[in-house]
């Protein structure tokens, strides 16, 4: 029995030693591991490589276990979160008021006016799906109504419509623009000038113009803010007597 104990502990000596001799070659590029460890070591880093029994490319997602590619699904919506800027959604107001300046524009450019005023709920903040547009531009002199259709057809408006009979002083139109009623009421620095201070005397309590000095007072300049900022010092001055009558009535 010792005999047979004896070569046996010599020849797993020399098997160990084998198993040395070869680990130490694989290291120093002398000898290729053997073929499970190649694919043990392939399949562990380059699981991308894995393929069908077809030999066409496997899926990464049908290599991976599940904890893997629960953990790959974090990181690539890390990755989304961090890469991917997403706009902000446009309210009413914003889309009215980009409106607005788009027309502001083309007024500035083909009448010259003084000043123009944005008015209404695209000017409070408080605009919903069923607003329009309200733009006072006040000028030294109307412009003519074929300036004015010019304006409007370059903007891209259709349906023109006449909001109140044209005078010396006062021009109001409206016509729609991508879905939107927009309505321009072109008025002289003299006549806004003359029923400013008719309402602030208070000869206008039942009048529209009470609307009028509200729109200066709560408007957007989008041209002229000088001259807005003029007739908004002496709104100031409102009597607090007239503000009362204003309210009650």
């Amino acid at each position: 029995m010792r005999g047979q104990i004896g070569p046996a502990r010599a020849e797993g000596a020399s098997v160990a030693r084998q198993h040395q001799l070869r680990a130490d070659a694989v290291r120093r590029g002398g000898e290729e591991p053997p073929l499970v460890q190649r694919m043990e070591a392939r399949e562990g880093t380059e699981p991308a490589c894995a393929r069908r029994l077809d030999r066409r490319p496997q899926a990464l997602d049908d290599v991976l276990g599940p904890g893997e590619r629960h953990a790959r699904a974090l990181v690539r919506r890390r990755q989304d979160a961090q890469s991917t800027t997403v706009p902000r959604q446009e309210t009413p107001t914003d889309h009215l008021r980009a409106l607005a300046r788009r027309i502001g524009d083309v007024v500035v450019d083909d009448v010259a006016p003084r000043s123009v005023l944005l008015t209404g709920s695209a000017a409070t903040g408080e605009a919903d799906f069923y607003s329009d547009v309200d733009l006072i531009i006040y000028c030294d002199e109307l412009p003519t109504e074929e300036r004015i259709g010019a304006v409007v057809e370059r903007v891209g408006g259709v349906d023109r419509k006449l909001i109140y009979p044209r005078t010396e002083d006062e021009h109001g139109e409206s016509f729609e623009l991508g879905g939107i009623q927009c309505q321009l009421a072109f008025v002289t620095v003299r006549c806004a000038d003359g029923e400013l201070e008719r309402v602030l005397a208070g000869e206008e309590l039942e009048s529209p113009l009470q609307k009028a000095v509200e729109g200066i007072l709560d408007g957007t300049p989008l041209h002229g803010p000088e001259l807005i900022r003029s007739w908004r010092a002496r709104a100031a001055d409102y009597p607090d007597s007239l503000r009362r009558a204003m309210i009650e009535r």
